[in-house]
């Protein structure tokens, strides 16, 4: 297209706040927010490009329009404190995308041949999904003294329209309708045992129902119109419950010690293709137990946080993904699916240091152990596939960040950052691994009575950085002895934000 913004982001958000205080024990304040985000979404290339040139030659998009507001009351009183918390918001969504990456000048090329006066059919993917999701929460809550007792509702609704080449050519249009209502009530105590040692205990019992109703229609080519796919129809609901217990010491002024103990869960749901057989339609909530022990550490110039955890994670949901036919880069299923038994547990280490009045360090690094045992599923060859047994996706090992903080009284300040990630499995679909990276970022400015102005940057560098990774066979290789077109596995990458500049001013109302 000869354009440099086919994956542009443009994005403009107001928020405006009320707050309404007739009195010293009573306030509510009323927040309403709007986006709008006309982004375009052109992010993926046959070659791994990373100097980011692409070969689309249809529009990708991913805009999002928003309106939403909350309004939160509060009374307090003595040891009593009530709040009242109601929200609502409307989003419409649009996500669509060139699926084969290409155009036909690029696929007519060498090594592809692709030539549609040949094949009679063009090498033209496309698939685009416009999306409104509502959302109402209410919450009560009320406390007196070191006890919390609380409830919450929620209730959300999705409409999907879609059209295009859509799982996989199976269907051209789809349209579902996906409700999620939650309901739960919790309680906390916050206790303090004695001069040295405090509790914490809380727990959460929610009710969550699924609704979903789906209808997809197909082109017959026989008819040359459309024809209808078998509804998806599903309801589905689960209680869940989890909480916490945790212990602190206080050893001297300066540093304190403690232990929790928790349990927590992510709500099941249902997988919305319409070919999916019955037993890989709804997946279960995951739950996981976490142990964890720490150290936190105070002085006049320093702060240092030490903790050590470890966690079980019972009927872990993961990704799925697998291609259905050769040639066809859309005809990818995924779903949810849950694994057996997963596990994780760390080191994690932040700290911060005054050098001057002026001058800060502050630090943090994490190392990461995960593991997820073996799951099988069914791919596209009806053939059941074993995975897992080998760490979770998205997972780095390793990963830290390091700083300078200046800011001095004439009203100068600035920053310099570097942060850094281990390498990570992409999918829990296959065995393709990222790269490590570092990216260095800062900004400087100067503070001027309510005026603030700073320059800033990310991934100064220009370091090319995959964040996603996808492995299936997109590209028609043409085998000269078979005299028809392979399509070969490989791994393709979206590569993260490349080096990214800006001014930010700053007004404070006095």
């Amino acid at each position: 297209m000869n354009k440099t913004n086919t994956n542009g982001r443009k994005e403009n958000y107001i928020r405006e706040k009320l707050r309404f205080q007739p009195n010293e024990n009573f306030h509510s304040t009323l927040t309403a927010f709007r986006a709008v985000l006309d982004n375009k979404y052109d992010a993926w290339a046959p070659d791994n490009n990373t100097d980011l040139n692409t070969y689309t030659n249809q529009k990708g998009i991913d805009s999002q329009e928003t309106n939403a507001y909350s309004l939160k009351s509060q009374y307090t009183k003595g040891k009593m404190d009530a709040s009242f918390i109601l929200s609502n918001s409307n989003t419409d969504l649009v996500h669509a995308y060139d699926g084969d990456w290409g155009n036909d000048d690029f696929w007519l090329e060498e090594p592809y041949y692709f030539d549609p006066n040949v094949t009679f059919w063009k090498y033209e993917f496309y698939d685009s999904t416009a999306r409104n999701r509502s959302n109402q929460t209410l919450e009560g809550r009320a406390s007196y003294g070191d006890v919390v007792v609380g409830y919450y509702t929620k209730s959300l609704e999705e409409k999907d329209n879609a059209t295009g080449w859509l799982f996989g050519g199976d269907a051209a249009l789809a349209a579902s309708e996906f409700m999620f209502d939650v309901s739960a009530i919790y309680g906390q105590i916050d206790r303090q045992i004695s001069d040295r040692l405090k509790m914490l205990a809380n727990v959460r019992k929610e009710n969550n129902e699924i609704t979903y109703y789906g209808t997809a229609s197909y082109f017959d080519w026989y008819t040359y119109d459309l024809a209808p796919l078998d509804t998806v129809s599903f309801n589905i609901d689960h209680d869940l419950w989890g909480g916490k217990l945790a212990l602190q010491y206080l050893v001297n002024n300066q540093m304190n010690i403690y232990g929790s103990l928790s349990r927590g869960y992510k709500a099941g749901g249902v997988n919305q293709h319409p070919l999916l057989s019955a037993n890989n339609r709804p997946y279960d909530p995951e739950y996981m137990t976490n142990i964890e022990f720490g150290l936190r550490r105070y002085t006049d110039k320093s702060i240092l946080h030490l903790s050590a955890f470890m966690a079980k994670r019972t009927d872990q949901q993961v990704s799925i993904s697998s291609q259905q036919r050769d040639g066809d880069p859309n005809s990818f299923i995924f779903y949810i699916a849950n694994a057996t038994i997963g596990s994780l547990s760390g080191v994690e280490l932040d700290g911060s240091f005054r050098v001057n009045s002026a001058l800060s360090i502050n630090t943090s690094l994490g190392f990461l152990n995960t593991f997820v045992d073996a799951f099988t599923f069914e791919s596209d060859s009806g053939v059941t596939v074993k995975l897992g047994d080998r760490e979770a996706a998205h997972a780095p090992k390793y990963s830290y960040s390091f700083s300078l903080d200046y800011e001095n009284e004439k009203g100068h300040f600035g920053k310099l950052e570097l942060t850094g990630k281990d390498k990570f499995y992409f999918s829990d679909s296959h065995d393709e691994i990222s790269e490590p990276y570092q990216l260095f970022n800062g900004h400087f400015g100067y503070s001027f009575g309510p005026w603030s102005v700073k320059i800033w940057g990310r991934n100064i560098l220009d370091a090319r950085y995959a964040t996603r990774g996808f492995y299936f066979g997109l590209e028609p290789i043409w085998n000269e002895d078979l005299q028809d077109h392979e399509y070969p596995d490989r791994k393709y990458v979206s590569f993260g934000d490349p080096a990214h500049f800006g001014l930010t001013l700053d007004f404070t109302f006095e």
